[in-house]
């Protein structure tokens, strides 16, 4: 009808009997095997001239190109994503392997393998096996994945040391584990002499600023200050506890906190209150970042709005704030 074919029941009986009674492989002569195996080679250089011919239109360097400057982070963050990538470029050249975006879980994990052998730190290794995953996944949307991510999931990057021994949030976040911690660095700022310190911690308990934003490109105007971070600019609004410890420390509404440094701070802050710790006079042992993770915890307690603390926080998306968060024990 119409000059389609209609298929009967009779027909479909014989289609069935004709595939049940395909002989084995093992049963074909060896003129049969060998028209086979032309078959086989075809679809598969077939398959693989589908791939190269689809893998034409996306040229690395563009790709490279466009990563880098899409990167919102330091620039040390984006020198050490260059480097991974360089390091990635030799590899390939090295190995002789050909288009550097058709790579598989098998060369993914032989250049990680590569890195260790080359005598890298763990710690190194895991951020070029970032840098490169990151990249993958940036081409991988890019694409509409044509081109895969083989460095997503690797068993190979080494394993990162757990820091969070004895860390507040790894204990229990409850409103009486918060209030510790408030107090604790409460009694933190009571026992340190230094003004300017006192200042610094009271700021970063009460906005969540990373240690390096305190340098001399802090600025204050009213109550609004602007400081860089990461390399990038950010602004927010200082409570006024924190103006009045800015005051009472004789700093000036420009370069702030000019001679600081993030060494000097964190190590000041250790020494600190590594002796407050074993005294007995604090909960917990803290590091500087860890006035970061109360803010970012107490502040995503108030209403769960994960927007909001992503902006407070400084962070480029809400998926960092999600693993930020996830980190800290505060969501699953």
């Amino acid at each position: 009808m119409n000059g389609e074919v209609l298929t009967t029941n009779s027909d479909l009986k014989t289609i069935e009997k004709s595939i049940l009674g395909t002989p084995a492989l093992k049963d074909l002569s060896p003129e049969q095997l060998a028209e086979i195996a032309k078959l086989v080679i075809v679809q598969k250089y077939t398959k693989e001239m589908s791939r190269d011919v689809e893998l034409m239109k996306f040229d690395y360097d563009s790709l490279k190109s466009s990563f880098l400057d899409n990167i919102s982070t330091s620039k040390n963050t984006k020198l050490a994503y260059q480097n991974a990538l360089c390091n990635f470029e030799e590899f390939i050249a090295e190995n002789k392997i050909g288009n550097i975006l058709d790579i598989n879980n098998s060369i993914a994990d032989d250049f990680i393998y590569s890195l260790k052998n080359a005598g890298l730190s763990a710690s190194t290794v895991r951020q070029y096996t970032g840098a490169l995953s990151s990249f993958f996944s940036f081409a991988e949307r890019k694409t509409d994945g044509i081109i895969k991510n083989s460095f997503r999931g690797t068993k190979a990057r080494p394993k990162a040391k757990t820091n969070n021994v004895g860390k507040f949030y790894n204990i229990c976040i409850n409103d009486k584990t918060l209030n510790e911690v408030s107090a604790d660095i409460d009694t933190i700022i009571s026992h340190i002499e230094n003004k300017e310190l006192k200042a610094i911690i009271l700021v970063m308990k009460c906005c969540g600023l990373r240690v390096g934003a305190f340098n001399a490109n802090f600025q204050i105007k009213g109550n609004k200050f602007t400081c860089t971070t990461k390399g990038n600019e950010f602004t927010g609004t200082l409570p006024d506890n924190c103006l009045k410890a800015i005051r009472n420390a004789g700093l000036k509404h420009t370069d702030v906190f000019a001679g600081w440094t993030d060494t000097k701070l964190k190590n000041l802050f250790k020494y600190h209150t590594n002796n407050l710790y074993k005294n007995g006079c604090i909960h917990y042992a803290y590091s500087c970042h860890d006035l970061r993770h109360f803010f970012a915890i107490t502040e995503y307690k108030k209403d769960c709005d994960i927007y909001r603390v992503s902006k407070a926080l400084g962070h480029s998306s809400i998926a960092i704030t999600e693993k930020y968060l996830k980190g800290l024990n505060v969501i699953a």
